[in-house]
């Protein structure tokens, strides 16, 4: 390999052929390290939060805001807040809940009772079915303790 060097287009410094990345048998015109800078740009996610809100729910930021303000910032089934999310961009936000058939929104609700709906694919009876499972095991559990209790 010869020791040629080339300008990059972006940082305009000499660097080393190795220095930069080959695609399609082409010398790339930025450098490894200005391309990765630019690819890794910090993301405007408010505006793709934004753009997801219009094209998904038809919602803007400022609907999404009131809604909020009405449930006055927490969950509207578990009436927690939202718990902190690994993702920067998940930090403090509560999901738009719609119903999938209808499209319509129904409010805020938290990552796992958005998720729990889902699962339970927004069927009344099947979920009701649940509760009344949890109830039975609730009450047999108590029972269990009292008589636990009594000997």
């Amino acid at each position: 390999m010869t020791n040629q060097t080339f300008i990059c287009n972006s940082c305009n410094k000499p660097k080393p052929a190795n220095q930069y990345w080959i695609r399609d048998g082409k010398r790339r015109k930025q450098c490894k390290k200005c391309m990765y800078a630019i690819s890794h740009k910090r993301y405007d996610y408010t505006k793709e939060r934004a753009r997801k809100l219009k094209n998904k729910f038809n919602l803007n930021p400022e609907q999404y805001n009131t809604i909020l303000q009405e449930q006055k910032g927490i969950c509207a089934i578990c009436t927690n807040p939202p718990e902190s999310q690994k993702r920067e961009r998940n930090r403090g936000v509560l999901m738009v809940d719609h119903n999938h058939s209808t499209g319509i929104n129904r409010g805020l609700l938290c990552r796992r009772c958005n998720g729990g709906i889902g699962l339970f694919k927004d069927n009344i009876s099947l979920l009701i079915k649940a509760i009344n499972y949890l109830t039975k095991h609730e009450k047999l559990m108590q029972q269990t303790q009292t008589s636990q209790q009594s000997i």
